[in-house]
C-alpha cells in the first residue's frame, strides 16, 4: 500500500535541534513505538510525523515538503485556486480537474487554499522554499507510472551511494531509470 506523509498529525516537537538529535529522537520512537515516522528540521524546529497507509487521493501524490513552485515571470503557474479545502478534498479535486492536467498542487495551511497547476518542480527549476513559520505551504505532486513503485520518504537522503547521476530529468523519468538500470541493483533513488 503506498504512504501518504500526513503534515498535521505532529508526534512530537523539539525546538532548537540539530539534525542529528532530530534523526535519533525518530529513530527511538520507531524502536519502542513501533511506528514509522518521519522528520522534518524546519527553521531549527525538528517536528515529527507518522506515516498514515491510506488507499484516499492524496496517496496518489509525493509530498515534497514546506515550499511552493518557484515563480517565472510572465507565466501564470496556477490554472485553478480554491479556497476552505481539507488537504485530501485538494487532492481529490485535482484529481478529478478536466479542463487541465493538473500535475501538482500546493496547499496553504493558514487558509486551507488549494493551488492547482499542471507545472511540475522539475519544469519550474525547483520548490521556492518558504522561511515563515507563519506561512506554511506545502507541495504535492501526482505520482506518475513509474513513480508508483517506490515509496517516498520526504527528508530523507542516502549519502554515498549514488551510483549514476541524471540531469535535467523529471521525477518520474528517475524512477524509470532506476527500475530499467542493468549494470547495478538500483533499489532507490533521490530527486533533487
Amino acid at each position: 500500500m503506498p504512504g501518504t506523509f500526513q503534515h498535521p498529525l505532529s508526534v512530537d516537537v523539539c525546538v532548537c535541534v540539530c539534525v542529528c538529535v532530530c534523526v535519533c529522537v525518530c529513530a527511538r520512537a520507531y524502536l519502542f513505538l513501533k511506528t514509522p515516522t518521519s522528520r522534518i528540521l524546519h527553521l531549527n524546529c525538528c517536528f515529527f510525523f507518522t506515516f498514515i497507509f491510506a488507499e484516499g487521493p492524496l496517496s496518489k501524490f509525493v509530498n515534497y515538503g514546506f515550499g511552493s513552485l518557484r515563480p517565472l515571470e510572465g507565466v501564470q503557474l496556477y490554472k485553478k485556486i480554491m479556497l476552505g479545502l481539507t488537504l485530501g478534498a485538494c487532492a481529490q479535486l485535482c484529481l478529478a480537474e478536466h479542463t487541465f492536467k493538473c500535475a501538482t498542487f500546493d496547499y496553504l495551511f493558514a487558509d486551507q487554499s488549494c493551488h492547482m497547476s499542471k507545472y511540475i518542480a522539475a519544469n519550474v527549476h525547483g520548490i521556492a522554499p518558504v522561511d515563515d513559520s507563519n506561512f506554511r505551504v506545502m507541495h504535492y505532486e501526482l505520482k506518475e507510472e513509474y513513480l508508483e513503485y517506490f515509496y517516498p520518504t520526504p527528508y530523507s537522503v542516502v549519502f554515498g551511494n549514488n551510483e549514476k547521476t541524471y540531469d535535467r530529468v523529471t521525477p518520474n523519468r528517475c524512477a524509470r531509470n532506476c527500475l530499467e538500470e542493468t549494470s547495478i541493483i538500483c533499489r532507490s533513488f533521490d530527486y533533487q
